[in-house]
């Protein structure tokens, strides 16, 4: 699996949100106003959080261990990838299965049902 989170500065908190209103006013924010280590008005950050020893932020982390963990599959090969958006809301994921073998659209469409929140 490829997962690729698109997050906004309000899943930083109330530090980032101003940062990117005063940024999205054309104010220049201090370096202590700031949340992130750049501007995040028209930009886009592909780091939430810090990174670990493996390389992936723990954010990344999260994501793949979560995902494990609600498929009830340890060794379900994942890549991700967190990046940080330009918007005051609203979270955002693109996620690419590849499969080992042939399957039925409608039997994965079927599954997937059951394990939708």
């Amino acid at each position: 699996m490829v997962i690729s989170t698109y997050q906004s500065v309000t899943g930083t908190g109330a530090k980032a949100v101003s940062q990117y209103k005063l940024e999205s006013k054309g104010f220049e924010t201090k370096p202590d106003e700031m949340a992130y280590h750049y501007p995040i008005f028209e930009n886009c950050i592909p780091q939430c959080d810090v990174f670990l020893d493996n390389d992936y932020t723990k954010e990344e982390m999260k994501l793949v261990n979560e995902t494990r963990k609600i498929m009830l599959a340890p060794d379900i090969r994942i890549t991700a990838t967190a990046v940080r958006v330009p918007v005051d809301g609203g979270h955002s994921e693109s996620v690419n299965v590849e499969f080992e073998e042939y399957f039925d659209v409608e039997e994965l469409r079927g599954i997937l049902k059951m394990h939708q929140a």
